[in-house]
């Protein structure tokens, strides 16, 4: 089975998505019978190379490619697709957030989920989705047959399991005391750390010593959340966007890891956290229940209260911590990519057959 894979998204984020596509590609060539292809939209200048995306790669040139190649299946695993395929089409939606609460992005970002996006997924011949709980959404907003719908839950890179904490270290590069509790996300509205904020000022109260680091790249409809880092209470560390050798270390190193994300399509860093023994904190809402199970203490994404107490809980109780600890690393064991890449060689095989 020749698979023409669709690298682009790749080139546009090293986050979620990014990670996805990368990863997914190296699994699948050690999946026996499957060839894959890696091509991607020519690389440029942001807006040249966004034109030719949306005018020109997308529209005509992966088609083209695809009957060059003579490929069987051509997979998106990017929010995009093209408009015609000579052969069968697969794309993973990863959620349906622009769709559900069009308010957290930015007009463009919205127009190009529903303009772009959402036709490729209800044309494709499968759709691939990481949770249950995405495949419904799928389902729902934008009219898939859930018989079209395959879930493949996403794997866990090796690189992120416990390390030693050197805690000097951390001291010296990223300013943070023995103490504190991490959160790791895009400064974007959905992933509400707002919220976190609040409930911070609270656990310092009771927790003098503990610091709170930030990490995150800029988004987009942050002013409030960068009006709240100016003038955040004592003991915030914004770290900006952090590589992924430093971001081990950081979760193996964290008291607590909270992610009180307001939805998700699956959330990497709290099973990443799991996976580096971070006892995790997270809010109850969209996929993260079924994602992280009994592994981690949830509560209400808006529930400040809430948060700040559980967050609390674990820095008070190391019993508790230790419990969520070793339930975190079975979890996030059970999480692996060559199980992924197997589902997904499978749902290119369905496509195939129903074409």
């Amino acid at each position: 089975m020749r698979v023409l894979y669709d690298t682009t998204a790749a080139q546009l984020t090293a986050a979620g998505v990014g990670r996805y596509v990368t990863t997914l590609a190296d699994a699948l060539a050690a999946v026996p019978a499957v060839e894959v292809q890696r091509v991607a939209a020519p690389a440029g200048g942001r807006v040249a190379a966004g034109l030719r995306r949306e005018a020109v790669y997308y529209p005509a040139g992966l088609g083209r490619l695809a009957r060059r190649r003579r490929a069987d299946v051509v997979h998106c695993p990017g929010p995009s697709g093209p408009r015609r395929m000579p052969v069968p089409l697969v794309v993973t939606v990863h959620d349906v957030i622009p769709l559900r609460f069009p308010h957290l992005f930015t007009r463009v970002n919205a127009a190009h989920f529903r303009l772009v996006a959402a036709p490729a997924a209800r044309r494709a011949a499968r759709v691939i989705v990481s949770t249950e709980f995405t495949g419904r959404e799928v389902a729902d907003l934008l009219g898939v047959d859930p018989r079209r719908i395959a879930v493949t839950p996403w794997g866990i890179d090796p690189r992120f399991h416990p390390v030693p904490v050197d805690r000097d270290d951390l001291a010296r590069r990223h300013g943070l005391p023995p103490r504190y509790v991490l959160c790791v996300g895009t400064l974007e509205p959905r992933k509400n750390l707002v919220t976190l904020l609040r409930a911070f000022r609270e656990v310092r109260r009771r927790h003098g010593d503990v610091a709170l680091a930030a990490v995150g790249g800029a988004g987009w409809r942050d002013d409030e959340l960068l009006a709240a880092l100016g003038g955040a209470p004592e003991g915030v560390v914004r770290l900006g966007f952090v590589p992924d050798d430093d971001l081990v270390a950081l979760y193996a190193g964290a008291s607590c890891f909270a992610f009180p994300s307001l939805y998700e399509g699956f959330g990497f860093p709290p099973i990443e956290a799991m996976a580096c023994g971070a006892p995790v904190v997270a809010s109850d809402a969209s996929c993260l229940p079924e994602v992280l199970g009994d592994a981690a203490l949830l509560v209400a994404p808006h529930d400040e209260a809430g948060l700040a107490g559980a967050i609390t809980r674990v820095l008070d109780d190391p019993a508790l911590a230790a419990d969520l600890r070793a339930r975190g690393l079975a979890r996030a064991a059970s999480h692996r990519w060559d199980e992924c890449a197997r589902l997904t060689a499978a749902a290119y095989a369905d496509a195939m057959a129903d074409a």
